[in-house]
């Protein structure tokens, strides 16, 4: 005798809804749900990958920079007691059981952040506590005293506020739109922020190619960090301008080692969210596997 099926899972537009208001990114042209499933990444766009990342240290290595690659987890990953398939796969997984120990996938950090939440309910992204945590693991990779670290970092999720609420990339593709209540940290004063134009809106999304160049002369430390990433750090600026005395961010999937000539940052960040891993391109070829 066998139990019943599992019953499918509620899709809205692209969203699965899950358990205690969480909402899951299930559409899209990344086929994540495919991989929910038990898809998994191609052998040669897990090598492919692995071929940049060892690429990108070297090339940060020649202009004396620490590299650090990060893959942002899907949140089903983080929170898979609220997800209604049983037992499912994640993207990044493939890579892990090939024994490249060369991302940060950071399921465990994120599960425990300080204080609340570390995604939020109705977005695909970090809370303001998931991203101090981690701004915290960025800040000790660049060789920040564990000490300074800690005090910046529950100073500031000590003075984290509730204001209004927050409708995320997936609450507003329901109808009618999920909110939830908007958890704020306090601004960072003083810093100098020079953008390129690129801007970002739910019409326009973010394209390749923004630029942000912040300025930050109360930061606990003089280290310059150049991130080449998406979203989910672009979200972390703020506090990370209260470890870093200056950083540069760039929207692109590539690592522009131009960049790090002229920046002559302590740590390059490449980070990605792990989505992305469904569409490898290689930084030698304009090949793009899949």
């Amino acid at each position: 005798m066998t139990g019943a099926p599992d019953p499918e899972p509620i899709i809205e537009n692209g969203v699965l809804i899950g358990h205690e208001g969480d909402l899951f990114l299930a559409g899209g042209r990344h086929e994540v749900l495919r991989f929910m499933r038990g898809a998994r990444l191609s052998p040669r766009a897990v090598q492919t990958l692995h071929d940049n990342i060892v690429r990108r240290q070297v090339m940060a290595a020649r202009h004396n920079a620490r590299f650090l690659q990060i893959v942002a987890p899907e949140k089903y990953v983080v929170y898979p007691e609220n997800f209604p398939i049983p037992d499912p796969g994640f993207m990044a997984q493939a890579y892990l059981e090939a024994g490249h120990d060369d991302i940060l996938y950071p399921v465990d950090l994120l599960r425990r952040p300080r204080q609340g939440r570390s995604y939020w309910q109705t977005d695909t992204h970090w809370t303001p506590m998931g991203l101090v945590a981690m701004a915290e693991r960025i800040a000790q990779e660049a060789g920040i005293p564990s000490a300074t670290i800690e005090a910046v970092a529950s100073d500031l999720v000590a003075r984290l506020t509730v204001e209004g609420n927050f409708i995320g990339d997936l609450g507003r593709k329901l109808s009618p739109p999920r909110s939830e209540p908007k958890k704020v940290l306090p601004r960072h004063p003083g810093i100098v922020v020079h953008e390129n134009g690129i801007g970002h809106d739910f019409t326009h999304p973010v394209n390749d190619g923004r630029l942000i160049l912040v300025e930050s002369p109360r930061a606990i430390s003089d280290r310059i960090l150049l991130i080449f990433g998406d979203s989910y750090l672009f979200h972390g600026l703020d506090i990370l301008s209260r470890f870093f005395r200056r950083i540069l961010f760039t929207r692109t999937r590539f690592f522009h080692e131009e960049m790090v000539e002229a920046a002559r940052p302590h740590l390059v960040v490449s980070q990605m969210a792990e989505r992305y891993m469904a569409s490898v391109v290689s930084e030698l070829a304009s090949e793009e596997l899949v």
